[in-house]
């Protein structure tokens, strides 16, 4: 597929399933991941320099998870998305939020050094050309400025590091093994056959009928660190940390969270 058809396929594809996002991501609508993200984009706006009344940039918004913890905080926050569907979502949750039409590839539309933060969450795996995203957050963002990138695959994640190997192989749903469980879902699953059918023309096709980077072009955070750098922004934080599932065997993610990750959120900012 072109760029400009991965976008569109995304596009379409987030529009069917916007009202249904929060119920069908368990990983992101959980008590623990909800209360580590706030702490997180609570450290992100008290590291700005640029203002002491943020407005902040919240990238491929979807339903609205960093806006409403941005508006939480204090903040005023501009929703972008290239989903019709998530951007008509938001404006019923919050009528006050401006909202923006992305197309995918850049900013042009902002101008340079617009807002306090750029901040992004589970988005940039879903971008073809993600380094030219990272460089446009960079741009509109004002010397002291945050730029935020939260809910991406580590490094360790991708390395098949022994312990989460260990963790995931022993998870379980419900007691019921991950596998086990998958098979039946995906076996009693209509849609399932006709993802096996669409991802044999396209290995890159996803369950919920959108395109990722990954698993063939997987976004790589030295890539990102390089080209931030060269744009004069310096790591504020950098946490790697274990994905909650609501789905999950508490007991066995208690005994994994403190020695082993597979996500990562950093945090840059521009130098003044």
């Amino acid at each position: 597929m072109t760029s400009d058809t991965e976008i569109n396929f995304n596009k379409n594809a987030h529009d069917k399933v916007a009202r249904k996002y929060e119920k069908i991501h368990t990983e992101i609508y959980n008590g623990k991941e909800q209360s580590r993200l706030h702490t997180s984009l609570a450290e992100a706006v008290k590291a700005i320099q640029s203002s002491q009344s943020p407005v902040v940039l919240d990238i491929g918004c979807g339903a609205g998870n960093l806006t409403k913890h941005l508006l939480d905080l204090g903040a005023t926050v501009t929703a972008a998305d290239i989903s019709d569907g998530f951007l008509e979502l938001v404006k019923e949750k919050f009528p006050s939020v401006e909202t923006h039409q992305l197309n995918g590839e850049d900013l042009k539309e902002i101008p340079d050094a617009s807002f306090d933060m750029a901040a992004t969450y589970s988005v940039l795996h879903h971008i073809p050309d993600y380094l030219k995203m990272v460089e446009e957050m960079c741009r509109v963002v004002k010397p002291g400025g945050v730029l935020y990138i939260d809910h991406e695959q580590s490094e360790i994640f991708w390395d098949k590091n022994q312990t989460l190997i260990d963790f995931y192989s022993k998870q379980r749903y419900s007691n019921i093994p991950v596998k086990v469980l998958r098979k039946i879902k995906n076996y009693t699953n209509p849609n399932w056959y006709i993802g096996k059918y669409r991802r044999l023309k396209n290995p890159r096709y996803e369950e919920e009928g959108d395109l990722h980077v990954w698993p063939d072009d997987h976004i790589e955070w030295g890539s990102i660190e390089k080209l931030t750098n060269s744009l004069g922004l310096e790591i504020f934080s950098k946490t790697d940390f274990l994905l909650f599932n609501s789905k999950y065997d508490l007991s066995i993610y208690d005994e994994y969270k403190e020695i082993a990750s597979d996500m990562r959120v950093v945090i840059f900012r521009k130098k003044i």
